[in-house]
């Protein structure tokens, strides 16, 4: 993520399948440079190649306190995308080892805004995904607002050339 330093230390607390989704929730502690360190909640429910996200937190001075929703809406999908390999004119070889995470949607609440949880959701997100999804090197933001643009730029994304998405690389 750019400039900043991420250090996240969890666990899988639980995971329960129902009739249509896979739900994991895993707990810890995420730090980046420059911010406070937070506890965290972090659960995923996945419906086929979609995910939706819910984090919630509270800083290690609140441990008394209950964790607070910090996003809303956010949703993420993994994606295999073919490419072509061309070994000679006359042959042509398709691969589907490439996937990408999408960024469908992504909110931060109001009272949670310009104090660092969006990051720490995004570094959590990252984190996850190198988790669970190894193969998985880019993350598209797809068709991000006017007030979320600045925000993922300053953590490093970079705008696609085919389109007004932007893209990280995900190490």
């Amino acid at each position: 993520m750019g400039k900043y330093s991420v250090d996240v230390n969890w666990k899988l607390s639980q995971s329960t399948f129902n009739d249509e989704y896979l739900t994991s929730i895993y707990t810890g502690i995420v730090n980046i440079s420059g911010k406070d360190v937070s506890l965290f909640q972090f659960t995923t429910n996945q419906s086929s190649s979609i995910f939706r996200l819910s984090v919630k937190f509270k800083s290690e001075c609140s441990i008394g306190y209950p964790f607070e929703d910090v996003i809303q809406n956010t949703s993420v999908r993994v994606s295999s995308f073919k490419f072509s390999k061309k070994r000679s004119s006359r042959s042509n070889k398709e691969n589907y080892d490439h996937s990408i995470l999408h960024v469908d949607q992504f909110h931060v609440l109001s009272n949670f805004q310009r104090k660092g949880y969006g990051a720490k959701v995004m570094a959590l997100i990252f984190v996850w995904t190198k988790l669970t999804q190894p193969l998985i090197k880019k993350c598209v933001v797809i068709a991000p607002s006017s007030i979320g643009r600045p925000f993922y730029m300053a953590l490093g994304a970079k705008r696609q050339e085919t389109s007004s998405n932007l893209e990280f690389d995900i190490y």
